[in-house]
């Protein structure tokens, strides 16, 4: 192998292993609105303006849109999500966690459930797995969750399935799991 094609073996096997390093990286938080399946409530999260990384400073508020200015339901602080699903009532809120590092661990919200502002339960991700050890990982970073299904959440039922294959089905007005089984492989695609 010449120069050239050291170089350009070099150069690619560099590109790769780049890509890789910059794929594991957490997005930083910004503020958005997500609504109520029927649209009759809105929730807006807001990352901390001086250190957005401080998610212990971000706020979130829950609306009931009016035909004059919104009515501000709740207020909730001190955490920060990526992803909430809220109620049609706005009564309900479920909180994702983040993206967890390492290994699974009591430490790693997976979900948080809320009435009124206030939390009601709240799972890690080794409550809902059943082998910590065989989920999938990144560089640093490790998958729990595979899909979530908000579908039911108008009949206050909310869904997720991890990387397992087991769907697990809480209710969303004190989190408790309802029901928890294994998936068929036709139904997670």
């Amino acid at each position: 192998m010449g120069k050239l094609g050291k170089f350009l073996f070099l150069a690619t096997l560099l590109a790769v292993l780049a890509q890789a390093c910059f794929a594991d990286l957490v997005a930083p938080p910004k503020p958005y609105v997500i609504s109520s399946p029927d649209g009759s409530h809105y929730f807006k999260m807001v990352p901390y303006k001086k250190d957005v990384w401080n998610k212990t400073k971000a706020t979130g508020a829950l609306y009931e849109v009016r035909s004059g200015n919104d009515k501000v339901i709740y207020r909730v602080s001190g955490w920060y999500s990526y992803q909430v699903f809220i109620s049609n009532d706005g009564k309900y809120l479920i909180r994702m966690g983040d993206w967890p590092s390492g290994m699974p661990n009591a430490a790693d919200l997976a979900i948080a459930f809320y009435a009124d502002g206030l939390q009601t339960k709240l799972y890690s991700t080794l409550d809902l797995l059943r082998d910590a050890a065989k989920v999938p990982r990144s560089i640093s970073h490790y998958q729990w969750l595979e899909k979530v299904d908000s579908s039911y959440i108008s009949s206050e039922m909310f869904s997720v399935v991890t990387v397992e294959k087991v769907e697990i089905t809480f209710d969303i007005k004190t989190g408790k799991i309802l029901f928890s089984e294994p998936t068929k492989v036709s139904e997670t695609k």
